[in-house]
């Protein structure tokens, strides 16, 4: 087939390692979006303490999620390639960027050198720019034949709860892609018809080309 090609054992290592990492986040994330939850509940019932201890939960958390999150940059990039080299690399600059802010920005808080006030509007630009890197790394890969409805995958996963869904199909992803030891020219030269089919059960048809 045109354009199939192994990945470098280097390479497939790495992307492992990046995947093992996202479905890391998954979890840490759900507990986080849940503590989020609870803590309005607490404040809404007059709980501040409580309230208090499951917000710096969600905020521990979101820190954690955001630094697993970052090998992924590199491989989401490195799948969308090798068209629009431009966006991607823009892509890709505001999505690791958005979350060394926002790693940083929580270690900040956490340790109470900064104020939540203080923090609010700058975390808040670092969420808004890592869900431009959420939906358009998305509809990069659903150009490139990678996932199927990657700007929606995106769009939950802007919305925050949607951040655990996102990193598990991702990870799997990943993971059946580092299995394969295929490069995205050898995925995208199947058609649009096996890419559909690869979105929807990666680990299957991925491992199955391997």
């Amino acid at each position: 087939m045109t354009g199939l090609a192994n990945l470098a054992p280097a390479r497939r290592t790495r992307r492992r390692l990046a995947a093992w990492s996202l479905l890391a986040s998954a979890p840490i994330n759900a507990v986080g979006v849940t503590a989020l939850i609870a803590m309005f509940v607490a404040f809404g019932l007059g709980e501040r303490s409580t309230g208090m201890t499951l917000g710096r939960t969600n905020d521990i958390l979101g820190l954690v999620g955001a630094a697993l999150m970052m090998p992924a940059v590199f491989e989401l990039h490195a799948l969308t390639g090798p068209d629009r080299r431009l966006l991607r690399a823009s892509l890709a600059v505001v999505g690791l960027g958005a979350m060394v802010s926002i790693v940083w920005l929580q270690f900040l808080l956490i340790t109470e050198r900064l104020t939540f006030e203080a923090q609010l509007p700058m975390v808040s630009i670092a969420y808004l720019a890592i869900a431009v890197w959420f939906i358009g790394g998305g509809w990069l890969a659903s150009r490139a034949g990678v996932i199927t409805h990657g700007a929606r995958l995106g769009a939950v996963a802007a919305l925050y709860v949607g951040q655990p869904w996102w990193a598990y199909r991702w990870g799997r992803l990943l993971l059946a892609s580092a299995a394969a030891g295929l490069t995205p020219a050898a995925t995208r030269t199947a058609g649009p018809g096996p890419s559909t089919a690869m979105a929807d059960q990666p680990a299957v048809t991925l491992s199955a080309k391997g």
